[in-house]
This record gives structure tokens, sequence and C-alpha cells, in this order.
């Protein structure tokens, strides 16, 4: 009976730790990195300046659509039908805006109809259309102040396409395209943490101009470019990123705090497979410089839109045919067909289980290193009279329908964290011989013994040890013959 208490005994510690050890090993394979916080002094010298992107809620300027729909025009047979007047063509430009937005199934066919004919007959396509009749960064940004500099906005901003329209981007350079464009990196550091050492911003809101809004609302959506490596003006703002709201007549003071992420040598020395992550030159990108998660799954969105549309989204179109990348735009009608997939497609770029494609097609592992932005907000009404220095964005400024954005560093530090590898290959050891041990008391004396007990012989009836000429007596001769022992 006791040998059979200890059978089951040790028969099930031995099944438990061995399943510990294969748990263990199973979510040490998962996720073999540890995140630890190692300094709260991270030298805010060596953070780069967020980027940031500003788009209006207006997607086509009223005054740029009825200049349009007359230059298309004055050019266009109109007496074939009675139907095409200037203020209707103006109209139908509203179509455009389409290419932003997936959720229209159903097309207008006669203003379609309309607007693809007069397009067709100027010889222009719906995308340089759109570019034209879009709200200009040169009307938005009315005054910029960069290190309290007054500096000229276009010489640090530019137009960017994004998923939600044509914006106006501050230390952008995520896309291929814009090196085409000869676009200069210039990576901005901002050592200060006051607002008048950070970008300011006075916005032209002119409620007069908006045409097309999907939000009835006349203001301004600031998206703050959160990069996940050290050179931030490198991920794709896209509808994803946190937002915050700058609306009419406003002062905006947004204060950002950096918290950068760096990995050992030992995550470097690790497979990519294996580590399950990836540093930002480590994958070739198609329509971007550098890897990140974000702009991975961007890309495996718009191959799929491809797939199945047997089109690319109108915010990596390329303006020439002749390069090896090149793939057919989105037009207004296609956008038809993107609406009838888009909980794939979003599934996808939100990376829900439903989907299944997220790390089995598309292959997006998450960064290594990387820098994250956490920004907060406070604002008050935009009043001349509270700015009387000569030096300040507002001065001597018209603030009617006015926004101002100040952007700037929170603090002279930042969070420091570093990511290591949870065990190395002694501490595995370790780790799994402390498992084993605790239920079955296994160690190296435990293998010994067994290496001993297994391996003598089978008519071995000694005690263990002899020393000197003493050798050890067999038991059957001492029960025999007692006397022997005094001898």
């Amino acid at each position: 009976m006791t040998q059979i208490f200890w059978f089951v005994t040790c028969f099930t510690a031995l099944v438990l730790s061995i399943g510990l050890v294969a748990v263990s090993w199973i979510d040490f394979r998962t996720d073999p990195l540890m995140t630890l916080a190692y300094t709260t002094q991270y030298k805010r010298s060596e953070i780069y300046f967020p980027a940031a992107t500003i788009c209006s809620f207006n997607k086509i300027s009223k005054r740029a659509a009825f200049g349009m729909a007359h230059k298309l025009l004055s050019t266009f047979n109109r007496t074939r039908n009675k139907y095409f007047s200037v203020e209707k063509l103006a109209h139908n430009l509203k179509l455009l805006a389409r290419l932003t937005d997936n959720k229209y199934r159903v097309l207008p066919r006669k203003e379609y109809n309309f607007l693809t004919a007069v397009l067709k007959e100027n010889q222009i396509d719906e995308h340089e259309v759109f570019e034209q009749i879009a709200p200009s960064c040169t009307r938005l940004l009315k005054k910029c102040i960069w290190k309290q500099k007054l500096v000229n906005c276009s010489s640090i901003f530019q137009t960017t396409k994004t998923p939600i329209g044509f914006c106006c981007s501050f230390s952008y350079y995520a896309l291929k395209i814009l090196n085409k464009k000869g676009h200069a990196r210039h990576f901005l550091r901002n050592p200060g943490c006051i607002f008048q050492t950070g970008l300011e911003v006075l916005l032209d809101n002119d409620p007069t101009d908006y045409f097309k809004s999907d939000i009835p609302s006349v203001g301004f959506q600031v998206k703050f470019v959160l990069f996940v490596q050290l050179h931030n003006p490198f991920d794709f703002p896209h509808f994803a990123l946190p937002s915050i709201l700058g609306e009419i007549n406003t002062n905006n003071f947004i204060s950002v705090n950096a918290e950068f992420t760096s990995t050992t040598e030992a995550v470097k020395l690790m497979a990519a497979s294996a580590r399950n992550c990836l540093f930002m030159k480590e994958r070739r990108m198609k329509y971007f410089n550098r890897y990140n998660y974000q702009n991975c799954i961007t890309e495996c969105k718009v191959a799929t839109i491809y797939e199945f549309c047997g089109c690319i989204p109108f915010y990596l179109r390329e303006k020439t045919g002749k390069s090896a990348h090149f793939h057919k735009p989105c037009t207004i009608k296609d956008q038809s067909c993107i609406a009838r997939n888009q909980d794939t497609i979003f599934d996808i770029f939100h990376n829900r289980p439903s989907a299944g494609i997220s790390t089995a097609k598309c292959k997006c592992y998450p960064n290594c290193a990387y820098m994250t932005y956490q920004s907060h907000i406070s604002k008050g009404p935009l009043d001349l009279a509270y700015f009387t220095k000569r030096d300040s964005i507002e001065f001597g400024q018209n603030l009617e329908n006015s926004t101002v954005i100040r952007v700037f560093m929170s603090s002279l530090a930042s969070n420091g964290n570093r990511r290591d590898v949870k065990f190395s290959n002694i501490g595995l050891l370790g780790f799994f011989g402390g498992l084993v041990g605790l239920l079955t008391a296994f160690s190296f004396i435990t293998i010994t013994e067994c290496i001993y007990l297994f391996g003598r012989g089978k008519n071995e009836n000694t005690f263990p040890y002899s020393t000197g000429k003493l050798h050890c007596i067999q038991v059957e001769a001492l029960q025999s013959n007692p006397n022997d022992i005094q001898r």
C-alpha cells in the first residue's frame, strides 16, 4: 500500500512539473521580452519633436470648387445638355470627397455621369481635381512661429494626403513619395519645455469657404504622429491615432510628453521570429521609408483593397504610371466596392481576431524599440486683449474665425524604458529547474541517485562504502554469526 501511495504521489508531481514547464516554455516563446523602467531623466535633447498633421473639417473649398467648375466648363460644349452649369458642376464636385469616405454604397448616377463627362472632356482625372479644390495650406496657415522665430509656414509645413483628406503636416517624412518631391529631412529637436520654445500656428477657419464636411462643425482636427520609433516623423497619420479638436476662436495649448523604449544587445542578437518584433530597418516597406507596425498594417489594408477592388486609395497614388509600384488609383466608383468589403478591411486595420489576417497574411510584428507621445490640452477664448506683446503670434492679426495651436514639450526630461530578454540560457535552466524541483525535489543529487539505482548490479547486497582495508561485510554473514563483529 505504501509503494502505491508513493508511486501515485511521484507520478502526479512529475506530471504537474512537466505541465508547468510546458506552459512556461510556450509563454516564453510567445513573448520572450520584458519591458522595464530604467530612467526618469532621459535627455530631452535626444528626443525628436513630434510631427503634427493638421486637417480641416472642410474637405472641399467652396471658392476653389466654383473656380474649378468655371474653368472646366469654359472648354466644355454645354449646348448638348441644358443640365450643364457652373453651379451644378460645383455641387457635383462634392462627390470627390467620397474618395476619403467608404460608407456610401450607392452612387448618384446622374450627377456622377455629368462629372465624369466634364472631366473626360478636359482630360483630367478625379484625383488631380480633388487636390486642386481641397483647402490649401497657404490659406489655412496664416502665421507660424518655431522656437520663438517667425517663419514662413510653407517652409515647415507641407500638403500631405491622408485617409481623411488633404492636410498640412509638420516634420513629416513617412512616405517615399515625399523623397521624390525633394523634401529635405530636418529632424527637429526641442530641448525647451515652455510653449514659447515650441510650435505656434495661427489658423484661418473661414466658415464662408466651407463646402463639404462630414462633421457639422467648423474647426480643425490636430493629429499627433505617434511614431513608435526614435525617428517619429516616419509614422503615417491615420484615423486610428489620437486626435485633438481645435474649435473656432480658441487658443489651444497642447503639451506633449515623450516616452522612449530601447532594447539591449541581447534582443538585437535574437532572430526576428524568436523575439516576435522588428526593428525599423529589418523590413523594406513598399510605400513607407521606415517599418513600424501601423505602417505595415496600412500597407496590408491597401493590398487587401487592391485584391478586392483592383485599385489603391488616393493617398498612396503616384502621379506617374512609369513607376514600378504604380497601380490603378481608386475612383469614386470604386468606393462602392470598398464599402461592400469595409468590414474585412477595417478588421485588418484594427487587428481584430475576426479578420484572422494580420499575423497570417500581413505578417506585421510590433516594434522592438519605439517612442510614444502623450498629449494634454488646455484651451481658452481667443482674445487679442490678452496678447499685447509684439512677438506673440496673435499680435497685429485679425483673429475673427481663427484658431491658435501651440505645441510644446511638457518637461526637460522623459521616461526611458528598456526591453530585454526575460531569461538567458542559464536563467532559463534555473527557472525550469526550480519549477521541477518545487514539486519533485529534482536536483543534481537526484540525477546521481537515479544513475546509481538503475546502474548497479542485481546481486549487489553490500553497503555502498568501503575505506582502507576494512571491506563491506555481507549482511547474511552478520546475521548467521554475530560474534564476527567483535573480531
